[in-house]
């Protein structure tokens, strides 16, 4: 393995001038990645299984982890239990989740995702009213009396209460996002309904397996359930043709490109390449069907004329495949029809738009601007309602701005400094084009050379999604991504020791993981920044580090400290995955 002496400049061979650490400075200070804190949600429980490690005699002293007096005068812990309860039944599609169920369970309270208007506005009511009552829990006890866990988890359901269960896209009926279709990132419920079907249809001891004949007609029944979701989406994003809350051109295409990369298979080949899916991998293995008794086998032969197996493989195929491959027509062929040049509205703050608009023109007949149940709609204060998840403060949209506004003043100066610095010119206009022509210069990219256009044109995106195709058909960006890889690799190599003395890596305060760190292409184009996915609890798999596929140029090399640092280690990689929570002591 290449040394780190020789690592940040690949192709020489004496370490790097300080003429890329100042422009690594320079792109940190202006770009200032200020990081999305990812709110661990779910059931907020504080444990009650915690041991002592000191003597086993008895002792008046309570144990660290049980409730404080003030918690339980104000009922804590009765409302954190009561907001899990509530969570679970608006959301059966995550049953499999719920750290309390059973197998039995599973089977009770699973069902698809659905995505109905009146559901989703279920689901917002029933957020808003716990909201509420965390609001009085917060206000009626006295903090100073509280311990500082108790106090942070007050913090955090609010915040999880205050997103719609943790969720701010497409589940505030009120803001009306659910009416726009799919997002650049595709954080939005319809796109996991594929991997609602893997947690819950699988031959894990917890899963929903076949074993009598009623048991086959509760997995058709719940495939069906699925198609009523995925038809009622369509519909849903037909009214917001009329109401006006539709997308730019350019968003409607990235969330294409990202829901497609969703249901890959579908998109590729048809309604049947849903028996290709990553998702209904179990269901196709015989181990799902090993507990299938012989005579519910044979009784269901007889009454359908074909086996239990092609039932379900029909079943997937009537109500997922179909379904799935009419939505993503839909959206490809008809909705973007639809969608709005960037000049007649960009984003929310413009809608609803006024009237309905068809291949960018004006067609002159006017929306409704209005949700389903008469309400009126407004795309700046749905803004307000989703902000509040990635602050988590109380910051207004002009806050933000203003905030914006105050920082560019503090650091664009000392960016033009160092860009004179580097360029070596004193006129601060002659300092920053000479400073951007530098930044753009392909020596700053891991690309050798530009890339073809046959691999960044929409054929690439149909051939090249995993590095194995990549290999073979777009064997520029295949190269590049390689040589990322192993730059940023040495990078996060170089950054793991500086986090030594920050954190606590083994006993009972230990707040880092264990998992390694893979770095992955992500092959959705319409995609063009890098992320993380953690691992799970067990880490049975390593966390992933994302680096877009289809960027014009691979990289580039100088932020890949500060943005690797932001993903990795000491960022995302610590924040997220496997995280212990120290004791209260």
């Amino acid at each position: 393995m290449e040394s780190t002496k020789n690592y940040y400049i690949l192709k020489e061979a004496e370490p790097p001038s300080k003429k890329f650490y100042y422009i690594a400075i320079a792109v940190a200070v202006v770009l200032c990645l200020i990081g999305l804190i990812l709110i661990v949600v779910g059931g907020v429980l504080l444990s009650k299984e915690c041991t002592s490690a000191g003597s086993k005699a008895p002792i008046e002293k309570s144990s660290p982890c049980d409730y404080s007096d003030e918690a339980k005068r104000v009922g804590l812990d009765e409302f954190l239990r009561k907001v899990k309860t509530k969570y679970y039944k608006m959301n059966p599609n995550n049953a499999v989740y719920d750290p309390d169920a059973t197998p039995t369970t599973i089977r009770q309270d699973f069902s698809p995702y659905n995505a109905h208007p009146d559901a989703i506005r279920t689901r917002t009511d029933a957020a808003r009213a716990l909201y509420s009552e965390a609001n009085d829990l917060e206000n009626n006890a006295v903090s100073a009396k509280m311990k500082p866990r108790e106090i942070k988890a007050i913090a955090q359901v609010k915040h999880f209460l205050q997103s719609n269960f943790g969720a701010p896209y497409d589940e505030n009926y009120y803001a009306g996002d659910w009416m726009l279709g799919p997002n650049k990132f595709c954080w939005q419920p319809i796109c996991s309904v594929g991997s609602d079907l893997k947690a819950h249809f699988t031959y894990k001891k917890w899963g929903i397996r076949p074993k009598t004949v009623d048991d086959v007609n509760f997995v058709i029944d719940h495939l069906q359930r699925l198609k009523d979701s995925l038809m009622q989406y369509i519909e849903n994003v037909k009214y917001g043709v009329q109401a006006g809350f539709v997308r730019p051109v350019e968003d409607c295409q990235d969330g294409l490109y990202s829901i497609q990369r969703a249901y890959m298979k579908v998109s590729q080949q048809g309604p049947w390449g849903v028996l290709n899916e990553s998702y209904t991998k179990e269901m196709l293995d015989p181990k799902w069907l090993a507990e299938l008794q012989k005579d519910a086998s044979e009784a269901w032969e007889r009454r359908h004329k074909e086996s239990v197996r092609t039932s379900i493989n029909e079943a997937l195929v009537e109500y997922v495949g179909k379904p799935l491959d009419s939505l993503l027509n839909y959206l490809e062929f008809n909705h973007s029809q639809y969608c709005v040049p960037s000049n007649i509205s960009s984003g929310l703050a413009t809608l609803p738009l006024s009237y309905i608009y068809k291949n960018g023109n004006n067609t002159g007949i006017r929306t409704t601007g209005k949700l389903p149940s008469g309400e009126p709609l407004s795309g700046k204060e749905a803004y307000k309602m989703i902000l509040p998840y990635f602050t988590t403060n109380q910051m207004s949209p002009d806050d933000v701005y203003s905030l914006g506004e105050k920082m560019l003043g503090q650091l664009y100066p000392r960016a033009v400094e160092i860009a004179k610095k580097v360029t070596g010119k004193q006129d601060e206009g002659q300092a920053v084009d000479d400073f951007k022509r530098l930044l753009e210069d392909q020596s700053m990219f891991f690309n050798d050379e530009k890339i073809p256009e046959n691999e960044s044109n929409k054929d690439a995106f149909a051939k090249c999604t995993s590095m194995e195709q990549a290999k073979i058909y777009c064997p520029n960006r295949y190269k590049a991504m390689l040589t990322w890889f192993e730059y940023v690799n040495t990078v996060l190599s170089d950054l793991a020791p500086k986090t030594n003395h920050m954190f606590h890596f083994t006993g009972n305060r230990q707040s880092t993981p264990n998992c390694p760190v893979q770095l992955v292409a992500n092959f959705n184009p319409g995609t063009g920044s890098q992320s993380y996915s953690s691992s799970n609890t067990d880490c049975t798999r390593a966390a992933r580090y994302r680096l877009p596929f289809y960027l014009k140029d691979m990289g580039p090399r100088y932020n890949a400290i500060s943005v690797g640092a932001h993903e990795a280690r000491p960022g995302h990689h610590t924040q997220v995955t496997d995280f212990k929570y120290p004791k209260d002591l």
